[in-house]
C-alpha cells in the first residue's frame, strides 16, 4: 500500500506541474499566450486549434488530478483508521489505569 501511495503522489506532482505549464501556454484574453511569444505563432497549427488543444488537455489533466486526489485521500483515510491517535491513548490508559490524586 505504501508503494502505491508513493506512485500516486509522484503522478500527482507531475500532473500538477503539467497543469501549470499548460495554463501558462494558453492564450490570455488579449494575447496569444506564451506559444506565440516564442515563435510558435507561425506554425502549421493555427492559434485557435492550439488553444482548443491546450484547453482540452488542461481539462483532461484536471480531471485526472481530481481523481488522483480522491484516491490519495482514500488511501490516507484507510491508513488513519489503522492507527488512530485517540484509540492509542485510550488503550494506553486502560493498561495503566487512571491515577486520581488523593485529597489531603
Amino acid at each position: 500500500m505504501e508503494s502505491l501511495q508513493n506512485f500516486l503522489l509522484i503522478i500527482h506532482i507531475i500532473i500538477a506541474v503539467m497543469i501549470v505549464v499548460l495554463v501558462l501556454l494558453q492564450p490570455s484574453g488579449g494575447g496569444d499566450g506564451l506559444v506565440s511569444s516564442y515563435g510558435g505563432g507561425g506554425s502549421f497549427v493555427s492559434a485557435r486549434t492550439a488553444a482548443n488543444l491546450l484547453s482540452r488537455t488542461t481539462m483532461i489533466l484536471a480531471v485526472i488530478f481530481m481523481c488522483n486526489t480522491l484516491f490519495l485521500g482514500m488511501i490516507a483515510h484507510k491508513k488513519s483508521q489503522d492507527n488512530s491517535i485517540v484509540e492509542t491513548i485510550i488503550k494506553g490508559q486502560d493498561k495503566k489505569g487512571v491515577e486520581v490524586p488523593l485529597a489531603e
